[in-house]
């Protein structure tokens, strides 16, 4: 009978039997950055470390360096993501004010100190300018605050996503990770994992375990709704039918989106620019691009370059851990209805998220049992806890919940919004659930 297997950061953390992997939760995101790309890649960051400088400045270290301090180690990546997600909607509110000009310039006058503005500025007309103009159309208006802090603000999630992605691909590469082969041979067919990871653990172990059964280009579940919007794959996977599905309701560190620029008129007084959802948590962008395709590929992390185009012009497909996440999970290029088929939308946003949360719940609302590893279902994250409570109470027939998890917290959460379950199995770690199914 259908099985729902649900993985969150926990299940990558306890990957290896008896200890801890390198997998971090959002609290050791920008240690492990640190230590993989900054450290051992000597790779810099400099629009990231920019911008933690004042998030969370520390006296006597030079912000503008582009690698990032220990002392940073233990910010929470979620609440980093969110501050950068409030500041973009300040600088969005300040590029389209309307009726009281001077009060919107005075405001961002007040907000972006003297030092600051001249450090985004330096930045920006320096080692990123090239690469903006040709990406992201930044030679209009960009010369000055607010549209330079707009542009700026792009350039540090991509920095920080990029890392996060390269560290998350060391991982999958190097860690041990013998759980993950243990829950590879036992799965059914039919069977769904439901996965807010980016990384490629998962997918890792089903190819080398289930090799003719599930694949890269098969298995994720992405279909495109709209000839607006393409799906293309960059790999060797073989083109068989998967018999299970992997759902990445947050994105994975091999998706991108591809971006073209267009030729629209745009909106009155912006001649040739048009007024575009951003996709990574910007909010609305002034700006005539089209999402051309989206691309996956197999088993590829590194960052996409295709000759004769400047780096940058994928972007990730990776939704950041914010409290902003529910704007992705409904909001969609091309809505599905419910028999399946794409609503005539007008609309350049993304439909990736929408289509992958509907298979959640219909995965959700048919499984008889649903196996949670590593996943706190935390208080705040509003749209997934209502995507489960949806899926309950569509469900009659879930037999079993078993969770995986040291934590009565998490137990508790569950229970409250999967209340109908016939039965529920408690294990202190994933390997304990494994042992005692036998794998």
């Amino acid at each position: 009978m259908p099985t729902v297997y649900v993985l969150g950061a926990g299940a990558s953390i306890g990957a290896n039997t008896g200890g801890k992997t390198k997998f971090p939760g959002t609290f050791q995101l920008l240690e492990r950055v640190r230590q993989v790309v900054c450290e051992r890649e000597n790779s810099l960051l400099p629009a990231l470390t920019l911008y933690l400088g004042r998030f969370a400045p520390i006296p006597g270290v030079n912000s503008l360096a582009g690698k990032l301090h220990p002392a940073w180690d233990r910010i929470n990546v979620e609440e980093l993501y969110a501050s950068i997600e409030f500041e973009s909607r300040i600088t969005e509110h300040l590029m389209l004010a309307s009726g009281d000009p001077g009060a919107g310039v005075q405001f961002f006058q007040e907000y972006f100190s003297e030092p600051y503005q001249q450090a985004v500025t330096h930045l920006l007309r320096g080692p990123y300018q090239e690469w903006m103009q040709a990406c992201y159309s930044a030679s209009y208006r960009s010369e000055a605050f607010p549209y330079l802090h707009e542009n700026f603000l792009r350039v540090v999630k991509m920095e920080l996503l990029d890392a996060i992605a390269n560290t998350l691909g060391v991982f999958t590469e190097e860690e041990g990770t013998l759980n993950f082969t243990r829950l590879a041979r036992g799965f059914q067919e039919g069977d769904t994992a439901i996965t807010f990871n980016y990384d490629l653990l998962l997918e890792r172990h089903l190819t080398q375990e289930r090799p003719s059964e599930w694949s890269y280009l098969t298995g994720y579940g992405l279909r495109p709704t709209s000839n607006q919007c393409r799906l293309d794959f960059a790999g060797t996977a073989p083109d068989h039918p998967s018999k299970f599905k992997v759902l990445k309701l947050h994105g994975s560190i091999n998706w991108h989106f591809k971006f073209e620029q267009g030729s629209g008129r745009g909106m009155p007084g912006f001649d040739g620019y048009r007024v575009v959802p951003e996709p990574i948590g910007v909010g609305n962008l002034i700006r005539d691009v089209v999402p051309a395709f989206f691309q996956a590929t197999d088993n590829y992390y590194k960052r996409i370059v295709v000759a004769g185009e400047p780096a940058g012009y994928f972007e990730r497909f990776m939704i950041p851990p914010s409290t902003y996440k529910a704007e992705y999970s409904f909001s969609a290029d091309f809505l599905h209805s419910p028999t399946g088929n794409p609503l005539p939308l007008n609309s350049s946003t993304m439909w990736l998220p929408q289509r992958l949360y509907r298979l959640a719940l219909q995965a959700l609302a048919t499984a008889e049992t649903i196996v949670f590893i590593g996943f706190s279902m935390a208080p705040a994250d509003t749209s997934i806890r209502m995507l489960f409570r949806a899926a309950a109470d569509a469900n009659p027939r879930l037999r079993l919940v078993e969770i995986a998890d040291p934590s009565d917290d998490v137990e508790n959460r569950i229970k409250l919004v999967l209340p109908n379950a016939q039965g529920r199995k408690r294990f202190s770690f994933f390997g304990e659930l494994l042992d005692d199914r036998g794998w």
